[in-house]
């Protein structure tokens, strides 16, 4: 789909104040990204999970299950590969992601028109702007939304009322989570023990 629309998205960018060089690469490394995680979406439950060892006669075993709905706050870089880093991961384990972008909002609509018109399941991404300010204190209060994360800078005060709006709905923040390798999808993940005896 963005290999399709490539050139679009090198024109938006050199638009937004890229050179066409830093737009290619930018376009590139964002299909990378999407191939890599593509190729974890039926793998990252062999990564995470585990058979644990244990003294006993059971078995015991740490199941990953998805976490359920993020809001992802984008950063403000206008690039598509910054924008897909601030939700590729948690679509990549199962999660339905609300993305939040203010800045780099051009960006985010062209992707979404690209998106409504893919086989993306319905609800699975949705991607709205505006002003975080506006807004961070209904998302923060939502019992629905599971996971706040905030993948740009915000002030002290803001992320302090963010954690205390969410401890009232036990709401998973993640400040400026990573981006790299098998730990991105972490923050996303519920990890669930079973306990199960051996036969004999």
């Amino acid at each position: 789909m963005i290999e399709g629309n490539k050139d679009s998205y090198v024109d938006l960018l050199v638009l937004c104040g890229s050179t066409k060089n830093q737009a290619k690469k930018d376009v590139e490394t964002a299909i990378e990204n999407i191939v890599w995680y593509a190729g974890l979406a039926d793998k990252w439950e062999q990564v995470s999970g585990n058979l644990n060892p244990v003294n006993g006669e059971y078995f015991n075993i740490s199941h990953q299950n998805p976490i359920g709905v993020v809001f992802s706050l984008n950063s403000n870089n206008n690039s598509l590969s910054s924008l897909l880093n601030s939700i590729i991961q948690p679509l990549t384990v199962g999660c339905s992601v609300i993305s939040f972008s203010e800045e780099s909002s051009i960006i985010a609509l062209k992707f979404a028109e690209d998106i409504n018109n893919s086989d993306f399941p319905p609800g699975s991404l949705n991607i709205l702007s505006g002003q975080f300010e506006n807004v961070f204190e209904d998302v923060s209060k939502h019992v629905e939304i599971n996971l706040i994360s905030i993948c740009k800078e915000i002030p002290n005060e803001m992320l302090t009322k963010i954690q205390e709006n969410a401890s009232s709905s036990v709401k998973r923040i993640v400040n400026m989570p990573s981006i790299d390798g098998i730990s991105s999808i972490l923050p996303f993940l519920e990890t669930k023990t079973v306990w199960h005896p051996k036969g004999t």
